[in-house]
């Protein structure tokens, strides 16, 4: 057993700016991957790219240095950016590290890492740094589907050529919509269940949503400012793209193009689908939030005197016609043989033997410091701010930990 005062857990963003954090305050630390640096980022699709804008990508004295900082990088240059950034660090990554099991010592405030081969730590501190998206969500109709079927998870979308025949996405947030258009684009036909998502204009008035959103203060936001954290939490990410060097996302669009756009799906006998007849709501709610954004950004440059380009919003809603809903659908009569189920993740924390783990999995915390001394999170949606679970926030976050580390061995 190796004696150590902090074991980090995970090597993304969050573990590697905790580990700066560590080595710019001298304090000794490991970090523990399963794969390599980035292990969930290169576990995407081919065509991912991040939803924010290059110059939002910032870690512990180190950015993107591109030359193209309103761009949006793809998955390879995402992984490379922090492989990068560990080898500046020189950042004690030990790879390969499959973490089985973390539970507290006996007799005493250290806590034990145990590894699948069995290798074990013995830490004054564990920092848990591996966000809160681990096992896929698939709703239970997926098992009553026929096995004729290919069913893929969003996390194990690679590209179109994976998939045979016509596709049914399902889920109409980021991944949903992206992954639809890739597939609508290389000539598929694609169906797409829509449910709740946030729709906002890549760009509005000469600038990226995200600038806007910083100008607002959003990712300052704290968790305590919330009326419902967990309503927070549930809120589906904003719908954007970064793929063409960032474009709206709009599923009337799509439509117009030649994608079929269903309600949400609410049961199955044998291989028919049965559907809400919501997709009118849904896509009137999508707008809602669409329209306010943008209103929210004309008032913001009236107050301040902004000298912006002039408003190049697109209406949005005004179906033509009445809309008919689509309340039952044959998937072998379709021609549907793959279904990508992009309807996201759920934190996966049964490994950890604390009480600071709620039923249901969910870490009991303050800003990352959970009710077991020596036990730390990082990255979990809005584990402070907004801006948590973004690479940007990931070392605010990491400074404060190091903090209370510090604080706890004495040394501030």
């Amino acid at each position: 057993m190796k004696r150590i005062e902090t074991v980090v857990i995970g090597a993304g963003q969050c573990g590697l700016a905790m580990s700066a954090c560590h080595l710019d305050a001298g304090r000794e630390h490991i970090v523990l991957e399963r794969g390599q640096v980035a292990h969930a980022w290169r576990d995407r699709w081919d065509s991912l790219t991040l939803l924010s804008p290059n110059w939002f990508t910032r870690l512990p004295n180190f950015a993107y240095s591109g030359d193209d900082p309103n761009g949006f990088i793809g998955r390879d240059e995402i992984v490379q950016f922090f492989a990068d950034y560990a080898s500046m660090l020189r950042a004690p990554v030990e790879r390969g590290f499959d973490v089985a099991r973390v539970y507290p010592a006996d007799g005493s405030n250290r806590i034990i890492v145990q590894g699948a081969d069995g290798t074990t730590f013995d830490a004054d501190n564990v920092v848990v740094a591996i966000g809160g998206y681990h096992t896929s969500k698939v709703p239970p109709v997926s098992e009553r589907l026929p096995h004729i079927l290919l069913q893929v998870h969003s996390s194990h979308y690679r590209n179109p050529a994976q998939l045979p025949g016509a596709v049914l996405v399902v889920g109409a947030g980021a991944s949903g919509q992206q992954i639809a258009e890739e597939l609508l684009r290389s000539g598929r036909t694609v169906y797409i269940s829509v449910g709740t998502h946030n729709k906002l204009p890549r760009r509005y008035r000469g600038h990226d949503a995200i600038w806007w959103m910083e100008q607002f203060g959003t990712f300052d936001a704290t968790v305590g400012s919330l009326p419902s954290v967990k309503d927070a939490i549930r809120r589906p990410s904003v719908s954007l793209t970064g793929v063409g060097g960032g474009h709206d996302l709009d599923l009337r669009d799509l439509e117009r193009q030649g994608m079929i756009l269903l309600g949400h799906i609410t049961g199955t006998e044998h291989s028919c689908l049965r559907l809400a007849p919501d997709l009118g709501a849904s896509l009137a709610a999508g707008d809602k939030v669409y329209a306010s954004f943008v209103e929210s950004i004309d008032r913001h440059i009236e107050k301040n005197g902004l000298r912006v380009d002039p408003s190049d919003a697109r209406l949005q809603g005004g179906d033509e016609g009445v809309r008919k809903d689509i309340t039952t659908l044959d998937l072998a009569e379709a021609g549907i043989s793959s279904i990508v189920w992009a309807t996201g993740f759920r934190c996966q924390f049964d490994w950890i033997e604390s009480p600071s783990i709620a039923p249901g999995c969910d870490p009991i915390h303050v800003r990352g410091v959970s009710t077991q001394p020596g036990l730390f999170f990082l990255g979990l949606r809005w584990l402070h701010t907004r801006r948590s679970n973004f690479i940007d926030g990931a070392g605010a976050d990491a400074a404060y930990v190091r903090d209370r580390i510090l604080r706890r061995a004495g040394q501030d």
